[in-house]
């Protein structure tokens, strides 16, 4: 039991995530979005060491001390696992989850004529869920009941730039907006049912409801083609997103 004499601990966040948080954490350091009330911890690395991720003991644990080594050197703690019982609230961001496929095959299927069912849709959203590994990790984090759990998904490909899913959907141009709204909202309830809360892409960033303006395309992106990674300003957005979807101990934050 705390005296009067001990200070109120902190409220925690986790934030988790693959290369794409860089921009999140960026935003941060960069003092665009005050944070300054929390306990802020990132774990992270790039996406192709989350192959050697597993759950075990509500959290997320490296399979070898390599990868372990790797994410202790990125997170300030030198945190070598994740336990979901460290924290208030954990946020997934990016965590090799796409759902620019979800967009482009809806798009695609409109352009050839075809129609779409509820229940198809419902589907689509079922399937991309139940085939990600990073987020039955949020999944079973949030049965834990020990956190707030959130969820922001890799952003839409960057407008202008190649992505590499042309080839697969060539007619995939344009969504209308009530489409697109209509997959936000069915990935929003599909992981409210299992206790997650979706960070959607914020609105304003968003290009034609498939792709991302490129203000925020990450640095350099003229010559690297890059149309995955986003920059700093982008990762304001999604991190005050985040604090307007967390409930207390976490303090609010008033919409811009």
């Amino acid at each position: 039991m705390l005296s009067r004499a001990d200070p109120i601990p902190l409220p925690r966040l986790a934030i988790f995530g693959d290369s794409h948080y860089a921009c999140v954490r960026m935003a941060h350091q960069q003092g665009l979005v005050p944070l300054g009330g929390l306990s802020v911890e990132y774990w992270g690395h790039v996406g192709k060491r989350f192959r050697f991720l597993d759950y075990r003991d509500d959290a997320i644990v490296p399979t070898d001390d390599i990868t372990a080594d790797r994410f202790a050197k990125f997170n300030d703690m030198g945190r070598r696992r994740l336990p979901v019982a460290d924290f208030d609230a954990v946020a997934f961001v990016g965590c090799r989850f796409y759902v620019t496929p979800l967009f482009l095959q809806l798009a695609q299927a409109r352009a050839d004529g075809q129609f779409v069912s509820s229940g198809l849709r419902a589907r689509l959203v079922r399937d991309l869920l139940a085939n990600s590994s990073t987020y039955d990790y949020a999944r079973r984090f949030a049965a834990t009941a020990k956190a707030q759990i959130l969820f922001s998904p890799v952003s839409l490909p960057t407008a202008g730039l190649t992505h590499g899913w042309e080839a697969i959907f060539p007619a995939a141009t344009t969504l209308a907006i009530e489409d697109s709204a209509d997959l936000w909202d069915r990935l929003a309830r599909a992981m409210a049912d299992d206790g997650v809360k979706l960070i959607a892409q914020p609105a304003p960033t968003r290009d034609g409801e498939l792709w991302t303006l490129i203000d925020y395309a990450v640095n350099g992106h003229q010559t690297s083609g890059d149309a995955e990674h986003k920059n700093p300003a982008y990762g304001a957005l999604v991190l005050a997103s985040m604090m307007r979807q967390l409930s207390a101990p976490f303090p609010v934050v008033e919409r811009a």
